[in-house]
C-alpha cells in the first residue's frame, strides 16, 4: 500500500526531485525555500496527504498547519480532502479522516480555538471569544474615544507598533503587561485586539505547562505555509509549540516574497531558524508556472540571481522586457489603456491586471483611472489597503451583521444570501469605488462557499471560515473569483493571485522604489544615473523589500508582463517634475525593449 502511494505522488510531481525529497524526508526539521509558480502549495499537499495515507499520524494525534490566510488554510484542507481518496484508490469521501488527522488554520484561527477551549484560565469570558468584537490597537485617537486611559493607550500602542517594526525584546518583554490591560479593559467587554488574540494565547502557554505539553503531543507534525511573513507575535508562539524536541517541524515560504515588512514580518526570518534550528534546507529548483515562457523564466531567474548576490550576481544571459517611455503621466495613462486593449483584442478571454506599488491617492494613479473611465473601458477597483478606513469599517459591519445574524440559528445558505442582502442595504446609497467592490467581493466569497464548503463542513467549521475572513479583513482574497477581465491593484494585493497579462505603471523612483527608499535613504536627486549597483552594503539591504514588490508584481503574469514609465510626474506636492527610470529596471540581466 505505502509503494502504491509514494508510486502515485511521484508520478504527480513529474519526478521532480526537489519537491519528492521534501515529501518523502523522515527529517524532523525541513525548511523549504520555493518561489512563485514552483510547486510549494502542491508538494505541501502532497506531504500531508502522504503522511495521513500511509497511517503516519496515529489518533488522536494531528499535523497543525498553519498558513498566513483563511483562505489558503481551507485550500489546502479541500485539496487534501481531494486527493487522499486518489492515493487510497478509494471512492468514498474522506472529510472525516481529514478531520482527524489535519487542523488547518492560519494563526489568529488557531489561537481562537485555543482561548474558546482554554480561555476561562485567564478568563471565564473568553469561552466566549466567537462573538468578541475584534479590533486594532494602534490609533490613539479612536482608543481614547473608547474610554481607555492614557496610560493603557500608550502601552497598547507601543506594543502593536513593537509588532510591526519586528522589535522582539518588547514584545516579549511587556506581553503580560499588555494583556493584563485587555485582560482587565476589553475582555469584560467582549472586546478582543487583532495582537491579544496571539499574545494571550501565549501567555496561556507559558503559565500552563501541562498545557502546552499536551498540544506538543497531541500536533507532533506542524508545517507553516508562506513562513516569510510572520511577525513577532506569530513567531513567538511558533517557537513555544515546536521547544519540544519531539515535535516536527517544516518551513515553508519565499525569502523573495516578502512583502508585508510594513506590518511586522521578521527580516531575514528563514535563515535565521534555518540556523538556529539546524534545519535541513531544501530549495526548490523548477518553475512550472513559466515552463514554457523563456522569457518570464529568463527574468524570474535573472531577478532571483540579483536578490541572491545583489552586488555581482551570475547572470550569464539578458532578458529583454517590455517597456514604454512616455513623456508626461497623461501619455502614459493614454498607453496603459491603449495596451489593455490591445491585449483584449489579441487574446478575447485573456484576465488582465493593472498592479500600482502604491494606492489610488497619487496624482499619477488618478491620471490612469481617469483615463480608463474618459475611454469607457470597464475594470474592477481593487486598489485598498488592509489599512484603509473604509475596507476596515465594510468588515467590521459585515461581521456584526453575520453575529446578529447566526446567533441561535442553524447554518443555512438563505442565511448568508441574508447577509449578502442586509449589506447591499446598508450601502445602497454608496459611490464609493471600495465600497462597490468590496460587494462584489462579499457576493463572489458567498458564492464560492456555498459551492464549494457549505456541505464540506461542519457548522462550527463555517462558521469560524465566515467569522475568521470578516474578522482578518480578508475578503481580498476572493479576488481571483471576481469575474471581470481588467482588474487595477496594488501589487500587495496581488499577492497569491495570477493573470494571465501583467502591466506595471509608474516605473520611477519614487514610486517603486518608493519615496522613503529614495529620499531619505538613498537622497535620489543627488544621484543623476541612480543605480542599485552604486551603493553600499547596507543601502542595499534597504531595498531589498522593494526588490521583493517588483518580484510579486510580475510573477503574477503567466503569460507576459509590461512595465511603463514617463519622463514627467507629479510629486507629493503637487508639482509636476522629472523623474527616472526606477533602478529596478537597471538590474544586471534586464534590457528594456525600446526607450524614446
Amino acid at each position: 500500500m505505502k509503494v502504491d502511494i509514494e508510486n502515485k505522488i511521484k508520478e504527480a510531481h513529474e519526478g521532480d526531485e526537489k519537491q519528492l525529497e521534501f515529501i518523502f524526508s523522515k527529517e524532523k526539521r525541513i525548511l523549504v525555500e520555493a518561489a512563485a509558480g514552483y510547486g510549494k502549495t502542491k508538494s505541501m499537499i502532497s506531504k500531508v496527504a502522504y503522511l495521513i495515507a500511509s497511517k503516519q499520524i496515529p489518533n488522536p494525534k494531528k499535523i497543525l498547519a498553519l498558513t498566513f490566510s483563511v483562505n489558503a488554510s481551507y485550500k489546502i484542507k479541500k485539496e487534501v480532502i481531494q486527493q487522499i481518496p486518489f492515493l487510497l484508490n478509494s471512492t468514498k469521501p474522506q472529510n472525516r479522516n481529514i478531520n482527524k488527522a489535519i487542523y488547518v488554520s492560519n494563526f489568529h484561527g488557531f489561537c481562537r480555538r485555543i482561548l474558546r477551549i482554554h480561555g476561562h484560565l485567564l478568563h471565564t469570558n473568553l469561552k466566549n471569544i466567537d462573538n468578541f468584537i475584534s479590533f486594532g490597537d494602534d490609533n490613539e485617537k479612536k482608543l481614547a474615544n473608547e474610554g481607555y486611559s492614557d496610560t493603557d493607550i500608550e502601552m497598547m500602542t507601543m506594543f502593536n507598533s513593537s509588532v510591526k517594526n519586528a522589535q522582539a525584546n518588547f514584545v516579549c518583554d511587556k506581553l503580560e503587561a499588555y494583556n493584563q490591560i485587555i485582560l482587565d479593559s476589553c475582555i469584560p467587554s467582549s472586546k478582543i485586539s487583532y495582537n491579544a488574540i496571539i499574545s494571550l494565547t501565549i501567555q496561556l502557554f507559558q503559565q500552563n505547562e501541562e498545557l502546552l505539553k499536551f498540544y506538543q503531543k497531541y500536533f507532533p507534525i506542524i508545517m507553516v505555509d508562506e513562513f516569510q511573513d510572520t511577525n513577532e507575535l506569530s513567531l513567538y508562539l511558533l517557537r513555544l509549540l515546536i521547544s519540544n524536541d519531539n515535535v516536527t517541524f517544516y518551513l515553508i515560504g519565499d525569502s523573495l516574497q516578502r512583502i508585508y515588512g510594513f506590518i511586522g514580518a521578521v527580516p531575514n526570518l528563514m535563515s535565521f531558524m534555518e540556523n538556529d534550528y539546524n534545519m535541513t534546507r531544501i530549495e526548490y529548483t523548477q518553475n512550472y508556472r513559466f515552463k514554457n515562457n523563456p522569457k518570464m523564466l529568463l527574468l524570474d531567474k535573472n531577478i532571483r540571481l540579483n536578490a541572491k548576490v545583489f552586488n555581482n550576481p551570475n547572470i550569464t544571459e539578458d532578458v529583454t522586457v517590455n517597456f514604454d517611455l512616455s513623456d508626461t503621466q497623461q501619455e502614459e495613462a493614454n498607453y496603459v489603456v491603449k495596451k489593455v486593449r490591445q491585449l483584449k483584442k489579441l487574446d478575447e478571454k485573456a484576465k488582465i491586471v493593472v498592479l500600482f506599488r502604491n494606492g489610488a491617492n497619487t496624482a499619477n494613479t488618478q491620471k490612469i483611472l481617469e483615463e480608463f473611465q474618459n475611454q469607457k473601458e470597464p475594470f474592477f477597483y481593487g486598489l485598498f489597503s488592509d489599512d484603509d478606513a473604509e475596507y476596515i469599517r465594510f468588515h467590521k459591519k459585515c461581521s456584526e451583521v453575520f453575529s446578529s445574524l447566526v446567533k441561535g440559528k442553524n447554518f443555512t445558505q438563505k442565511l448568508l444570501r441574508k447577509l449578502n442582502a442586509s449589506m447591499e442595504e446598508e450601502y445602497k446609497d454608496s459611490n464609493s469605488p471600495v465600497v462597490r467592490s468590496l460587494l462584489i467581493l462579499l457576493n463572489a466569497f458567498i458564492d464560492k462557499f456555498i459551492k464549494d464548503e457549505m456541505f464540506a463542513l461542519e457548522d462550527e467549521d463555517k462558521k469560524w471560515y465566515i467569522m475568521e475572513t470578516l474578522d482578518n479583513f480578508a475578503l481580498k482574497q476572493s479576488l481571483e473569483h471576481v469575474d471581470a477581465q481588467v482588474s487595477i491593484f496594488t501589487i500587495h494585493a496581488s499577492k497569491g493571485l495570477e493573470w494571465d497579462y501583467v502591466i506595471v505603471p509608474d516605473c520611477e523612483n519614487y514610486s517603486l522604489p518608493s519615496f522613503n527608499i529614495c529620499d531619505k535613504k538613498c537622497n535620489f536627486e543627488k544621484h543623476t544615473n541612480c543605480s542599485l549597483y552604486n551603493v553600499d552594503e547596507e543601502l542595499a539591504q534597504s531595498f531589498s523589500e522593494e526588490l521583493s514588490t517588483f518580484y510579486v508584481a510580475f510573477t503574477r503574469a503567466k503569460k507576459d508582463v509590461f512595465f511603463s514609465a514617463s519622463k514627467k510626474g507629479v510629486n507629493r506636492k503637487g508639482e509636476e517634475k522629472s523623474r527616472n527610470i526606477t533602478c529596478l529596471l537597471q538590474q544586471k540581466g534586464i534590457k528594456l525593449s525600446e526607450i524614446d
